[in-house]
């Protein structure tokens, strides 16, 4: 029970800065005076606890992921920072330095030599893209800021106490956040996006502590009982159908990895989607290629735009496959470029007609090629064959590996390479790697770590 209170100043903390990122405050933020002073305050405050305290400033820029796009925002040259991208960048050039200094320590294996090689491929993919100012700024933030919240993590929580606190706080920005899209919801009565964050990824955000806290084994005090109930409502509201096909699964999914089968679970789902993902497109409908409207080409009007606001969007199986044909044009424009540029891809860019073509496949194959692609998937393929077997043992591993496979299976038809996809993928790899650290008796304190949870310990 000791974390309680910390958890609880951070929940009303972020519910605070919640309801006031819903009430914009959008006249006196205009005031250049006002957001200079906060700013400045953001960065005393994350300056002391870089010195005194590197944990706490870790725990407050994971709460504050859900507001990392719409709360302090700043600019230097054409990037766009937040304190939580700050606060990354900060505790990362820290930790880099302890590790030199012989201060801590970092277990490099298997997984981070994947991470390493795919970070490579996508360094020289961005230089040889057609625009590498846009290709590199699109990179540092679905790659290098994910995979520096991993490094974080791995790095400075290293025993039980850390572990728990860290995880807490994460949750306490989500829960907040989600409270007030629920509110907005109950006003609008349509699909909410909040802050410049949408729906999907308001439901990515929610699927790490659902699962960590909904197949807890610990009793559940009454924090995280209303985490789980915020975060759940928040996922309903997403509407977002694989989302919540794959929490109906989800036991069926957790029993397979408690057994052993997480790996063949991984295998199975990544050689049929790919198998889908290069045959949708040629069973699809055929439009023009100087069509510059896909939407309008399959006829999508008015009432498909309107369903995809409300419950029509995981209800009517018309609207569904509407959807689908409409993401089988976006795979086939993704596979012509990839085919145009077949090693080392064409970097990450904006779509000319759409952000993304909304299929993990195809981003990874047209951003990075084969040799990208074959990187990525060596990312994932040592994380599910390591803790695949682990959770057997450990419990408390097995969500972050359900975690990590739902969001490669929703990925599969929005993407991973946008959003909220990659950040809380790579911070589950942190905690995942944390906890398994911790069990293998690495931590300064041996113990023998719970799941992360706001949970009590009694």
């Amino acid at each position: 029970m000791k974390k309680l209170p910390a958890c609880f100043y951070a929940f009303v903390f972020i519910s605070v800065v919640s309801l006031l990122g819903y009430l914009r405050l959008s006249d006196l933020w205009a005031i250049e005076g006002v957001r200079l002073g906060a700013l400045m305050g953001l960065s005393v405050m994350g300056l002391i606890f870089l010195i005194t305290n590197q944990l706490m400033l870790l725990c407050l820029t994971l709460a504050f992921l859900p507001f990392t796009r719409g709360l302090f925002q700043f600019e230097i040259g054409p990037v766009t920072f937040s304190p939580f991208s700050m606060g990354l960048i900060v505790i990362g050039m820290f930790g880099v330095l302890m590790v030199f200094t012989g201060r801590r320590k970092f277990h490099f294996g298997g997984f981070d030599a994947a991470l390493a090689l795919l970070c490579a491929f996508y360094l020289v993919s961005t230089f040889l893209s057609s625009d590498v100012m846009d290709s590199g700024f699109l990179a540092f933030h679905t790659l290098f800021l994910p995979v520096l919240s991993y490094f974080c993590i791995k790095l400075l929580v290293d025993t039980r106490d850390k572990l728990d606190l860290c995880f807490n706080f994460f949750v306490a920005g989500i829960t907040g956040f989600n409270a007030v899209c629920i509110l907005q919801y109950i006003i609008l009565q349509e699909r909410v996006t909040l802050l410049g964050v949408p729906p999907i990824s308001i439901a990515t955000l929610s699927i790490l502590p659902v699962m960590c806290l909904l197949y807890s084994e610990r009793p559940k005090n009454l924090l995280s009982i209303v985490a789980i109930a915020v975060c759940l409502v928040a996922l309903f509201l997403s509407f977002s159908r694989i989302y919540l096909l794959s929490l109906l699964l989800s036991p069926v999914f957790m029993k397979l990895i408690r057994r052993g089968h997480g790996f063949g679970m991984f295998t199975l789902m990544i050689v049929f989607s790919l198998g889908l993902t290069l045959t949708l497109p040629f069973l699809g409908p055929k439009v023009p290629d100087s069509t510059t409207n896909y939407g309008r080409a399959l006829g999508l009007d008015a009432e498909f735009k309107r369903k995809e606001k409300s419950l029509g969007r995981v209800t009517d199986l018309g609207h569904m496959v509407k959807s689908l044909e409409l993401r089988a044009l976006t795979y086939r424009v993704g596979l012509e470029n990839f085919l145009a540029k077949p090693l080392f891809g064409n970097g990450m860019h904006k779509g000319k007609y759409m952000v993304t073509q909304h299929n993990f496949h195809v981003e990874w194959l047209e951003f990075g090629g084969v040799l990208g692609y074959v990187a990525y998937l060596s990312v994932f393929i040592c994380f599910f064959r390591s803790f695949g077997v682990l959770s057997v043992e450990h419990s408390e591993l097995a969500p972050y590996v359900l975690t990590v496979f739902i969001i490669l299976c929703n990925s599969l038809t929005n993407g991973f390479m946008h959003g909220f996809f990659s950040y809380v993928t790579y911070i589950a790899f942190g905690f995942a790697f944390a906890a398994r650290d911790i069990l293998s008796g690495r931590e300064r304190i041996p113990a023998v770590v719970p799941r992360p949870s706001w949970e009590s310990t009694s």
